[in-house]
């Protein structure tokens, strides 16, 4: 059951958003309704699509973007201080698998967040002193910036809320860091499939 202050929650919410059946397909052996939504009212933001099972109605996965020219945080003095800021990309990925308790957990979790900004100012130094030398400079700087998260899930452990609690982090996690994609850390994946990016990774260290 999802939180009533979830982001998934949002999205979900048919006073935002509008509803429309796109295809019928099957995924992992279950047949799965794939369903298109779009911004009902101005301050829905996102577009994308969503799978539900036939059998037990369940949200197995859900894409998500900006739907058209609709942006998150934003300002604008341009003109008055040289200065622009816009969030123009969110886009994500969200894949659930079903356990053997018949409850689904999240399995994939890939977020996308990227921005716009536009810094133009002139700068003036006066020295203080009686000759009141002046020095003038000028600088912009225009770019884009984009951040990708990627959380993948490959098992899970029932505890109680003591244990929980118990749990003593680390200050290093252990990694483990590859110079190329290596197909057999994927070979027990069935539910997702390498990205095309991982699978071109490569280095010659």
């Amino acid at each position: 059951m999802f939180s009533k202050i979830s982001f998934i929650n949002t999205l979900l919410d048919h006073n935002l958003y509008d509803y429309s059946l796109d295809d019928i397909a099957y995924n992992n052996g279950e047949l799965t309704y794939i369903i298109n939504f779009e911004p009902r009212k101005g301050k829905a933001k996102l577009t994308g699509k969503l799978y539900v099972t036939d059998t037990d109605y369940a949200l197995t996965r859900l894409d998500y973007k900006f739907y058209k020219s609709r942006h998150g945080g934003k300002f604008n003095l341009r003109l008055i201080l040289g200065i622009k800021y816009v969030e123009n990309v969110s886009e994500g990925t969200y894949i659930y698998e079903k356990g053997d308790d018949n409850k689904y957990q999240p399995k994939y979790i890939q977020r996308i967040k990227g921005s716009y900004f536009y810094v133009n100012r002139d700068f003036k130094l006066i020295e203080n002193s009686n000759e009141r030398n002046k020095v003038g400079f000028s600088f912009k700087i225009e770019g884009d910036n984009l951040h990708k998260e990627e959380l993948l899930f490959t098992g899970k452990t029932d505890m109680t809320l003591e244990e929980f609690i118990a749990v003593k982090q680390e200050k290093k996690a252990p990694i483990k860091q590859f110079n190329a994609f290596e197909k057999n850390t994927w070979k027990n994946e069935e539910t997702l499939e390498p990205l095309e990016e991982m699978k071109r990774f490569g280095s010659s260290k």
